[in-house]
């Protein structure tokens, strides 16, 4: 943490994973949940990031789920506010598939359960007179982890690929919310990297528009998957771009 700091950093808590959120909170935990993070972040810390990736795939308690990430993002913003911890930031770390659904899916992309996520979250947070743009600080969006054919793109993503899902994102975020994920190597459920003339080009459009930035997974990563690729060292290539 000190390093952090003597860096000009943030330290983040990172919560969650690649789990479904049945095996991490369930509603009538969510109050005691809140109470253990303002306890955290009154001992150390600058904020948390809900590494929720995918929230729905039991269908039968969908919406149970979502709402109950609603009210997490809800009462984590109130309870921080009502303990003199304004300053504290919290972060989402979703899926590109967040903020599209049956109706807005573009051609191409495959139907994941996991699809409109976001908006259904959106909806729980507007009942209760917030919303995202509100109680988050920023969202990072895990767009790597699956096969490029799923969005469109059988040779490999593309900058166009990159622009459709800033464009869905900003339907529900402030631009500057909004934090492009990159995993610049090996990936996991067929996921295939598109390079790094690519991910260049990215992090070059973000740098000429008012979003928030990149965000990598990750720094510390070898070669992976049985790619001979060291994804650390493209990670710093890529961050030293983006600085």
């Amino acid at each position: 943490m000190d390093a952090t700091h003597a860096n000009g950093g943030k330290f983040i808590w990172s919560i969650g994973g690649w789990s479904d959120l049945t095996k991490t909170l369930a509603a009538d935990q969510v109050d005691a949940f809140v109470g253990k993070c303002v306890e955290l972040l009154k001992i150390s810390g600058d904020g948390v990031d809900l590494d929720w990736e995918h929230l729905s795939t039991n269908m039968d308690i969908r919406d149970q789920q979502l709402k109950t990430v609603g009210q997490v993002f809800l009462k984590l913003r109130q309870g921080f506010d009502a303990n003199g911890l304004k300053d504290k930031q919290i972060g989402w770390t979703t899926r590109w598939n967040a903020f599209y659904d049956n109706s807005t899916r573009p051609d191409g992309y495959k139907v994941y359960d996991s699809d409109g996520e976001g908006i259904e979250i959106e909806k729980e947070l507007q009942a209760n007179g917030s919303s995202l743009k509100k109680v988050v600080d920023w969202v990072n969006i895990m767009f790597y982890d699956m096969a490029p054919a799923d969005v469109g793109a059988p040779v490999g993503l593309t900058l166009d690929n990159y622009k459709l899902v800033f464009e869905f994102f900003k339907k529900y975020v402030n631009e500057d919310q909004m934090v492009m994920g990159f995993e610049p190597g090996g990936q996991s459920a067929s996921g295939s990297w598109e390079g790094i003339d690519v991910d260049e080009s990215v992090v070059k459009h973000i740098a000429s528009q008012p979003y928030g930035g990149t965000q990598f997974w990750a720094i510390n990563e070898g070669a992976y998957n049985c790619s001979k690729v060291i994804t650390g060292k493209n990670v710093n290539t890529l961050a030293v771009l983006s600085k």
